[in-house]
């Protein structure tokens, strides 16, 4: 069995921030690629303290039909991350993703931060 994972962000992603409600459109996603034979686990920026566990697990249970493990890091076997930060850039140039359409989302010629020489 592969140990690869597909991460989808909880919180704005595939529940609706912190009120609980599902996000039905990623949850579909979700359980598309899970037929698909894809593992998924939920990719958060929560504490993962008992509290926080025990709500997001409550909550894949009552949405998803089943408890998906819960992680706030990656590893070598995480395949995609979905979420409204994370930002592909390809391997070893620095250089920004070109999307599907053939563009970038903005310019790979991003300006220096303050106090970076280019």
């Amino acid at each position: 069995m592969s140990k690869s994972w597909k991460g989808v962000d909880f919180d704005g992603r595939i529940c609706v921030n912190r009120n609980g409600d599902p996000i039905w459109a990623m949850i579909a996603k979700v359980r598309l690629e899970e037929r698909r034979g894809f593992t998924f686990k939920i990719f958060t920026a929560r504490d993962l303290n008992p509290g926080n566990v025990l709500y997001i697990e409550g909550w894949c249970q009552e949405y998803l039909g089943h408890v998906l493990e819960i992680t706030n890091s990656k590893d070598v076997y995480m395949l995609e991350c979905w979420d409204d930060r994370a930002r592909q850039v390809d391997r070893n140039t620095g250089e920004f993703t070109i999307d599907r359409a053939g563009t970038t989302p903005s310019a790979n010629a991003a300006p220096a931060a303050e106090g970076v020489e280019t």
